[in-house]
């Protein structure tokens, strides 16, 4: 059982070790003005997390020789070195909170605005109204250009026969239906681009609290009015309970 603990507890170790040199990295490596300057800055971090790991086992070692300049020293490196690396890892959550949050702000605003002209192209389709395929109103049109009368004139332009001007009518008004079954079948393909965009962003985060730490800190809010309240409930109840009856 000893053994266990003892490879669990180095396990356990080592992560958080490379956890810290990893967040110290990420958030040193961006301050560099240079690709180079920000590598260095980089593995100068990463050699300050390895030594400060290091450092309680030489205190211990000049602490057990006696040696106490040196513990005096390590300590005061130790500590330095500790601040170095809590900083470093407080950098880089703010910084990670704050990409986040801009991420799900720029989320929510595409999502908003996908969810707006999704209604507004509705509301435009609904306005159209039903409509027969663009295939059928074509035939009825090409049946329509096969009449005798629109054969003889095969325009609608001056004083044609009174047959020919009612062909032209029928024909304006299915070009008309043909023009609306269209705009129609375009709305429908926009709605069917948009719905599916909608669900992606709404996947990727868009309906969740823009700061996470806002959302952590409103849940505390509130569990901590729900405790008073019902701890005033339950000193009110108590107070009434020894209340002496007249």
């Amino acid at each position: 059982m000893r053994i266990v603990a003892t490879i669990l507890g180095a396990t356990a170790g080592f992560v958080f070790i490379a956890a810290s040199a990893a967040m110290n990295w990420m958030f040193m490596i961006a301050h560099g003005k240079t690709v180079l300057e920000g590598q260095v800055l980089g593995l100068v971090s990463i050699a300050i997390d390895v030594v400060k790991a290091l450092m309680p086992f030489f205190i211990g070692a000049a602490w057990a020789h006696r040696q106490w300049l040196r513990t005096l020293l390590g300590a005061c490196v130790f500590g330095l070195f500790f601040s170095f690396s809590l900083l470093s890892a407080l950098g880089f959550v703010a910084t990670n909170r704050g990409a986040v949050a801009n991420s799900r702000a720029a989320l929510f605003s595409q999502l908003e605005s996908a969810r707006k002209e999704l209604g507004e192209t509705e509301a435009r389709l609904a306005a159209l109204g039903m409509t027969k395929p663009e295939g059928e109103i074509d035939a009825d049109i090409a049946r329509l250009e096969q009449d005798r009368h629109w054969q003889s004139w095969k325009t609608c332009a001056g004083t044609n026969p009174r047959a020919t001007r009612q062909v032209c009518a029928q024909i304006f008004g299915l070009e008309a239906e043909l023009a609306r079954a269209h705009a129609t079948g375009e709305l429908r393909a926009r709605i069917d681009i948009l719905k599916p965009e909608i669900k992606s962003f709404q996947d990727r985060g868009a309906w969740e609290d823009k700061d996470p730490q806002s959302l952590v800190l409103q849940v505390s809010r509130s569990r901590r009015r729900s405790r008073l309240s019902a701890s005033s409930s339950l000193r009110s109840s108590r107070s009434g309970r020894h209340q002496p009856c007249i």
